[in-house]
């Protein structure tokens, strides 16, 4: 049995295709990358492009997808500001 992504109302929100799966099995494309870093598109493409950023769990057609754990332990180290659960008054 796995066990539903819970987050708080404060928290960035998961994109809503991820919030009944597990983490593990959840991914995101650049759109939903867009959209939980906050950046242009643009900006996607040089960040995904960073030595430091997680390899792609798969590459469709569509495009590379990034599991969320992947994503999200990134965004912990590089990005604390934007980490689920941050306190925005912390920065």
């Amino acid at each position: 049995m796995t066990t539903p992504i819970a987050h708080s109302s404060n928290s960035h929100p998961l994109p809503r295709h991820c919030a009944q799966r597990p983490v593990a099995r959840c991914g995101l494309g650049g759109s939903e990358l867009q959209e939980r870093l906050q950046v242009s598109r643009a900006r996607v493409v040089q960040i995904v492009s960073r030595p430091d950023f997680p390899e792609p769990f798969d590459r469709l057609a569509g495009g590379a997808v990034w599991l969320v754990e992947d994503v999200e332990a990134w965004i912990t180290e590089h990005r604390p500001h934007q980490a689920r659960g941050a306190d925005p008054d912390e920065c």
